[in-house]
C-alpha cells in the first residue's frame, strides 16, 4: 500500500496489511523510539525517517552515558 510519510512527506510502500512482509518488521525499534513515534506521528514513517530517528536516539543515549561517566 502506498503511503506518505508524515515526517518528510515522501511516498513509500507500507505492508501493514501483511505485516510479515513489511520492511519495518526487520527494523530494530526500541521501546523509547516506539513510544516517541506513537506520541508524535499518526501513521507509519518511511525507512529513511526511521533510520534517521534511530540514529538520533542512539546518539542521544550515548551522550547521556558519556555525561554520566564524567560525574
Amino acid at each position: 500500500m502506498e503511503k506518505v510519510c508524515p515526517r518528510c512527506n515522501m511516498s513509500f510502500v507500507c505492508r501493514n496489511d501483511q505485516i510479515l512482509e513489511c520492511w519495518c518488521l526487520n527494523e530494530p525499534i526500541d521501546a523509547e523510539l516506539r513510544k516517541f513515534l506513537a506520541d508524535n506521528f499518526s501513521g507509519c514513517l518511511c525507512a529513511k525517517c526511521i533510520t534517521d530517528l534511530r540514529k538520533c536516539f542512539i546518539n542521544y543515549q550515548q551522550q547521556i552515558i558519556f555525561e554520566n561517566e564524567n560525574y
